[in-house]
């Protein structure tokens, strides 16, 4: 038998309760494939025509699958023959990033150190989405290995440069999070952080209130120490973790005559900028006589980080902060300026020396005059409450009123 879609039940938390919305787009997907509304394929044959359109401009993926159509149609099997199980996820399309190995999928997060390479082996999120019946579309650009804020540092291509607009939504009236403990840093929203990114924040506050939530500013003390920790801490484990691409055991290879040159050669053809300065800066920070000032003392100011958002989560159920102090950079705008780029990054470093899930969510924009630019908040969790998290996430972005960011080319694609 073909499992059917349950009914919305009520989830129930220590100190809230929230209600499921049935507008989510995965529900709606299944419901429609077990009602053969639609076909599997039908869905995946639409969403790559739409890839084809505006992968030109938009350059999202780095790869697109050629077993999409086939997936597809093994899932409209299912359903035809009624006698197997369906996933979750099944019909489901989804773009995985590209430092997460896919098996026999081009994974080359973002660097040509890693071009062409194709793992022998899925990633554990990855089996799991396939286990579930989603169909992995592709795999999406980045930053050369996640060193970076803007996709620029992508060995392979850059972002585009598109405003954002929203399309508005009518805002539920109801309080499905009435209970939640809500702490907005004040860190967060002082000198050096935007006025504009300040104001969507505090509206987005309002409206988590509107929502049911207790909305408090909590103070984390040691939140500006985070970010210098971090870049010491990332830059060591680089230069650590990235000494196995040396084109003998993995990545690029050059042809030299000497084992050295081929060493060096190798890196230095396949590494970008961005990576080898961070290589250079953790290979310091690690050198002999300067471990304890630099990488001991980082992983102590971890360890006061850690505390910090420990007390606050131990008073609130999330956490809230803005996902950057300014709205997105414009394309180039940050590209010869990295210690401006590294100080975009406060507001989300300090979740990872914490080693806390963490989400982040359109809630508006800055106008600057040549450009509408987005705003993200982010809800920050306790240890392994992701699902909680997520759950917050997605109500807060059913019921806030202009939460969506559409590029304007797909826009005038949908008018057409």
């Amino acid at each position: 038998m073909v499992s059917t879609v349950q009914t919305p039940r009520l989830l129930r938390f220590p100190n809230f309760s929230i209600k499921c919305l049935s507008t989510s787009q995965i529900l709606t997907t299944r419901k429609s494939l077990l009602s053969r509304e639609i076909s599997a394929v039908d869905l995946a044959t639409t969403f790559l025509a739409h890839l084809r359109h505006t992968e030109p401009h938009l350059k999202s993926f780095l790869y697109v699958s050629d077993v999409v159509l086939k997936e597809a149609e093994e899932i409209d099997r299912k359903i035809r023959d009624n006698n197997e199980e369906l996933g979750p996820l099944a019909g489901v399309l989804i773009g995985v990033k590209d430092n997460i190995c896919t098996f026999d999928m081009q994974t080359t997060a973002g660097s040509r150190i890693l071009e062409n390479y194709k793992p022998a082996f899925d990633a554990t999120v990855v089996g799991k989405i396939k286990k579930c019946g989603g169909i992995v579309v592709g795999k999406t650009n980045m930053d050369e290995f996640g060193m970076g804020s803007t996709t620029e540092g992508s060995a392979y291509q850059e972002v585009p440069d598109f405003a954002s607009q929203f399309i508005a939504r009518d805002n539920l009236d109801s309080r499905p999070l009435k209970g939640l403990r809500v702490g907005l840093i004040r860190e967060t929203i002082e000198d050096g952080v935007d006025p504009e990114v300040v104001s969507s924040i505090r509206g987005a506050a309002s409206h988590l209130e509107k929502l049911g939530c207790t909305v408090t500013e909590v103070s984390l003390p040691s939140f500006s120490l985070g970010l210098p920790a971090y870049y010491i801490l990332a830059s060591s484990e680089s230069s650590s973790n990235l000494s196995r691409y040396d084109g003998v055991r993995y990545g690029k290879q050059v042809a030299a005559a000497e084992l050295n040159s081929f060493y060096g050669d190798s890196r230095a053809g396949g590494f970008g900028s961005e990576v080898k300065m961070r290589v250079l800066m953790g290979t310091y920070g690690l050198s002999a006589g300067y471990y304890d000032a630099y990488y001991k003392r980082a992983q102590q100011v971890r360890t006061l980080v850690r505390q910090s958002f420990r007390a606050a989560l131990d008073e609130n159920d999330i956490l809230i902060s803005p996902a950057a102090p300014s709205a997105a950079y414009k394309i180039g705008e940050k590209k010869n300026d990295p210690l401006s780029m590294y100080a975009g990054d406060i507001m989300t470093v300090n979740v990872n020396l914490a080693g806390l899930p963490a989400l982040v969510l359109p809630c508006g924009f800055v106008d600057n005059k040549s450009a509408v630019l987005p705003v993200g908040i982010q809800m920050i969790g306790a240890a392994f409450e992701e699902e909680k998290l997520l759950k917050v996430g997605h109500i807060f972005e059913q019921t806030l009123q202009g939460c969506s960011f559409i590029p304007p080319l797909v826009t005038d694609e949908l008018a057409c």
